[in-house]
């Protein structure tokens, strides 16, 4: 016979494994309340508190789901999902000491889960630490020659940190193998492809990028770069006022817009779009854009 503490654990179960299952089917207030009742029912569940956090952490209710996490790992301090969880919360806080720490336990816990190796780079190439985010991202290929997201991650950092744009290019062509729906690496790719001024390579991967996330900014910002580069002024301006229907903030698409403008003798909207570039650098922080724009309004 089970006692009643045996069986309200094993209901508790119960309702854990029902909340991952509507967590799946993004029915979210039936998961949550499944992981309530799990956590009601034994306090004790590290799990229930795990995937609990999970869900803050998906809906952006940070202090809930560190809350969570932290629990799990009091629970349980070899709680590999509470970790993972926790390393990307204070990622995003930069605090870069603790999630470190977090992200050496999940990989002490499993080592051969090549995701952790990509996450730890990406942590180690905010924190600068170049060498150490190319060791993780090579361990993450070496450990799963498969994963796409480790070769994307790995030529960002070869063409962000090292301007190796030949090793960049040759990882992102394999992320696409592995991946086609990656959307970021045609992005990137096609950034590549700009700075080789192989324009119809770089718009045909922009149109790709935009195929699949019709919502980046980024991407229209680029393709109307490439449509200004071959001279298409109509194209690239309908391009850059996309990015700004999509992204309202985006400084850098009011100046090209401006910049547009002025080149095509209309002098009036290309200051007031510089003006509007000049406020939004300096609202984001970013002096050294503010100054170059004033410097330009300051000639016109």
């Amino acid at each position: 016979m089970n006692s009643p503490q045996q069986l309200r654990e094993q209901e508790a179960n119960v309702y854990c494994n029902r909340g991952v299952l509507y967590y799946d089917q993004k029915q979210w207030e039936l998961a949550l309340a499944n992981y309530n009742k799990a956590i009601q029912l034994n306090p004790d569940c590290s799990l229930a508190y795990s995937v609990r956090g999970v869900l803050y952490y998906d809906h952006k209710q940070w202090e809930l789901a560190l809350a969570d996490f932290n629990k799990a790992i009091q629970l349980n301090p070899d709680c590999y999902l509470a970790y993972t969880g926790r390393c990307d919360i204070y990622k995003n806080q930069q605090k870069w000491e603790l999630a470190l720490t977090d992200y050496n336990k999940v990989i002490q816990l499993n080592p051969d889960n090549a995701d952790s190796y990509v996450g730890r780079g990406n942590l180690y190439d905010d924190m600068k630490k170049w060498e150490l985010a190319l060791d993780d991202y090579n361990k993450a290929i070496q450990i799963n020659p498969g994963l796409a997201i480790a070769y994307y991650n790995r030529g960002l950092f070869y063409y962000n940190q090292q301007q190796k744009w030949e090793l960049a290019l040759t990882d992102f062509n394999k992320a696409i193998q592995l991946n086609p729906d990656l959307t970021q690496t045609y992005a990137n790719r096609g950034l590549i492809y700009c700075n080789q001024q192989k324009w119809e390579l770089a718009l045909a991967d922009f149109n790709k990028a935009i195929q699949l996330n019709p919502n980046d900014s980024v991407a229209y910002l680029n393709r109307g770069l490439v449509y200004y580069n071959q001279q298409k002024s109509e194209l690239a301006l309908n391009d850059f006022n996309k990015a700004i229907q999509i992204n309202p903030d985006s400084a850098q698409a009011y100046y090209n817009i401006g910049v547009l403008y002025y080149q095509l003798k209309d002098k009036q909207k290309g200051i007031i779009n510089l003006q509007q570039a000049a406020i939004l650098f300096i609202n984001q922080g970013n002096i050294p854009s503010y100054e170059v724009v004033m410097n330009l309004l300051n000639r016109l």
